[in-house]
């Protein structure tokens, strides 16, 4: 019964979605402006990930060359964005359809809007939003009515190694490889140069202490919601014994999956809850440690070089759920599936073997970030302007 149901209800998204897709048509009764791009970073949820990073180095690279776009589904929190070059506009907006169908580029950080049309000479850059090769997209494990109308709806997306583009090409575009721009992550940039002016940014923003060493703890999205039983006091307690000083968790809630059963340790002492903050690169440079299951900032962190430990209390039946495209026992980290697993991994951590670890987890995954991604996409988008080059 389960089965029909959600079958019924792909396939009412996949009517919906046509009809719109003719409806909005229409639009196409304007010209495409060759020097506007529109912005979008999770369907307008906020101002962040590659796209932010993107949008940043164009301001910076270009001065009244280009005409931006961004839209958020709270345009309000944003108007400060808004200048002679940028507007800032409800992504539920009439205004919002007309850009998105006369601007030459768009650049997005997830699944394109199925109910758009997308016209032949626009170039939609999907920068996707998680570096690596590790748990498996939704779209590769079901929705499968829904994907055979959305499959297309890029030109191009952007991959952090090779891994991605061989998986990612299987789900998305029928193992076309030239779809791909293969140049790593533009948020991941900053991981590149000396980012101490960053750091203390962030730590200044947050009112933190520059005395303390901080532990990012960002578990994934899950389906289903999950009781999360890390102790936190005891990850502390063996952070201090390990490395010394003084340690403070950094707790992060996906942006789609809240995990309430952390109230009680939340206490800011050394528990903070920075769920709301909105640039997860600004906290990777400020932690010491990153504590994660499946997320793709494990691909993040060790860019940095700095320590990663998974804790992975559900791994047997997430493996089962959802599955990984690189088994956990192929990753550079090391697992654990209770707090004295954790606890113990710390302990008996070696930088000297992580460090050569992470060194050949990125020849095996044939990683492309070198800094350049987002100069990459600048020299890209200059390139299709002066050849107008078509898809």
């Amino acid at each position: 019964m389960n089965k029909l149901v959600y079958k019924v209800k792909q396939l009412i998204l996949v009517v919906a979605a046509l009809i719109c897709r003719n409806f909005f048509k229409i639009f196409y009764i304007f010209s495409i402006e060759e020097q506007k791009i529109l912005f979008c970073s999770h369907q307008g949820s906020g101002y962040t990930c590659n796209p932010k990073y993107i949008y940043m180095y164009f301001k910076n690279k270009s001065s009244n060359e280009f005409k931006y776009i961004w839209a958020f589904d709270k345009p309000w929190k944003f108007f400060y964005l808004e200048d002679n070059e940028t507007t800032v506009l409800n992504i539920s907006s009439l205004k919002f359809f007309y850009h998105f169908l006369t601007a030459k580029f768009i650049i997005i950080n997830n699944s394109n809007f199925p109910y758009i049309p997308k016209r032949r000479k626009q170039v939609i850059i999907n920068t996707w939003h998680g570096g690596g090769a590790y748990k498996k997209i939704g779209q590769e494990n079901n929705m499968e009515m829904y994907k055979k109308i959305t499959i297309c709806d890029f030109s191009y997306m952007v991959s952090s190694c090779e891994k991605f583009t061989n998986v990612m090409s299987k789900a998305f575009t029928k193992n076309d490889g030239n779809k791909f721009l293969n140049i790593g992550m533009p948020r991941n940039d900053i991981f590149f140069r000396n980012h101490q002016d960053i750091i203390k940014k962030t730590l200044d923003k947050l009112q933190f202490s520059k005395s303390k060493n901080y532990i990012l703890c960002a578990p994934t999205w899950r389906a289903e919601q999950e009781d999360y039983d890390l102790n936190f006091q005891q990850l502390v307690k063996s952070c201090k014994r390990k490395f010394g000083g003084e340690w403070v968790v950094l707790f992060r809630n996906h942006k789609y999956h809240k995990i309430n059963t952390l109230k009680n340790q939340i206490d800011g002492e050394y528990v903070i809850d920075v769920s709301e903050y909105d640039d997860m690169q600004e906290l990777i440079c400020i932690s010491n440690i990153l504590i994660t299951d499946y997320s793709s900032c494990m691909w993040d962190m060790l860019l940095t070089k700095k320590p990663c430990f998974i804790y992975a209390q559900d791994i047997e039946r997430y493996t089962r759920r959802n599955g990984f495209y690189v088994p956990p026992s192929a990753w550079p980290f090391l697992i654990a599936k209770n707090n004295e697993e954790l606890e113990n991994n710390i302990m008996h951590f070696r930088d000297d073997i992580y460090q050569e670890k992470i060194k050949m987890h990125c020849k095996y995954l044939g990683c492309f970030e070198n800094g350049n991604a987002n100069k990459a996409i600048y020299d890209f988008v200059k390139e299709k302007l002066i050849n107008k080059g078509i898809n």
